[in-house]
């Protein structure tokens, strides 16, 4: 049986009279990376305090290892937030050094070392932290989060305000934590990155949960069947199109590339078949699975449809 790492039931949180968090309950089991996504202010961080027992719900509860949250050995948690809290003016060496002995680390350097070298940051070790770009500094900072070998690392909008190349960097950087088996809460409102890492998708909208499943159910539920096709004569393509009861909708993209939206991918070597038939060369084709963007786009249009007709009810 897997064990549940982290567990928040029916969490609360409110500030006078305004809702922070409303009934968030979710589960968190070893091994599995869950992507926490939401617009800012949406509630991800109040999330995250809650779960450190930094603050504290209005009502409901967050259970770290079977114990709450108040209770929990944290030592088994591993957090990168906004601010690492890095010595600028000190060495990378130095600085990790500095908090394994926070940890109360046997072999301090031998720790400091694995990481640097785990990182690809050993080269960069004598290094002045405050010479380190944005990625590096996120590198160094997932290195200090494993410095005491924690079972759950918590990820606080990592990649925020990182240039495209720095995204990569951490990127690459959190992937290779599957090689150590740890179980992740990552949290953040880029899509485009959270699709490459995460197993598990929560997403949270003004405080509330509107979906939790995994990517790929998702993505199951969500996507729009479309094909694309590089063909040889465009004007003749369309026309068979515009008669096929399988294709939904098409627009060309250039002069020889159309993007058809199918019915159901099963279409697809339908639709082959009649081009060829019909004397159409097909250059190329493939499917084009839609991005995880493209799906929440999806579910917040349908998430609004549910507020509006609830409200429609009331009326």
């Amino acid at each position: 049986m897997v064990e549940d790492i982290l567990v928040l039931k029916n969490v609360t949180k409110s500030i006078g009279e305004r809702n922070i968090l409303t009934d968030v309950s979710f589960t968190l089991k070893k091994g599995e990376t869950l992507g926490y996504l939401g617009p800012n202010g949406a509630g991800k961080t109040t999330t995250i305090r809650i779960i450190l027992d930094l603050l504290k719900p209005t009502s409901g509860n967050a259970f770290l290892f079977d114990k709450k949250a108040s209770e929990a050995d944290r030592r088994r948690v591993g957090v990168v937030l906004e601010n690492a809290g890095f010595y600028d003016n000190l060495s990378a060496e130095v600085n990790l050094s500095y908090y394994s002995r926070i940890y109360n680390i046997r072999d301090k350097e031998g720790r400091v070392k694995e990481l640097l070298e785990f990182m690809n940051l050993w080269d960069r070790r004598n290094d002045k932290v405050g010479t380190f770009s944005k990625g590096m500094r996120q590198k160094l900072a997932i290195a200090k989060s494993l410095l005491h070998d924690p079972e759950l690392l918590i990820f606080d909008e990592i990649t925020s305000g990182l240039d495209p190349e720095a995204r990569i960097i951490v990127r690459e950087a959190i992937m290779k934590l599957e090689n150590l088996e740890k179980t992740i809460l990552l949290s953040s409102h880029d899509l485009e990155e959270i699709q490459k890492i995460a197993t598990q998708i929560i997403i949270l909208k003004k405080g509330r949960i509107i979906v939790n499943d995994s990517l790929g159910n998702l993505r199951s539920r969500h996507n729009v069947p479309l094909f694309e096709v590089s063909v040889d004569k465009l004007a003749v393509t369309e026309k068979i199109l515009s008669r096929l009861g399988f294709v939904s909708d098409f627009k060309a993209a250039t002069a020889n590339r159309l993007l058809i939206t199918l019915k159901s991918y099963e279409n697809a070597p339908d639709l082959l078949e009649v081009l060829i038939k019909e004397g159409v060369k097909v250059f190329s084709s493939s499917i084009i699975q839609s991005s995880l963007e493209e799906v929440y786009l999806d579910i917040i249009r349908e998430d609004k449809k549910k507020v509006e007709a609830a409200v429609d009810v009331t009326k």
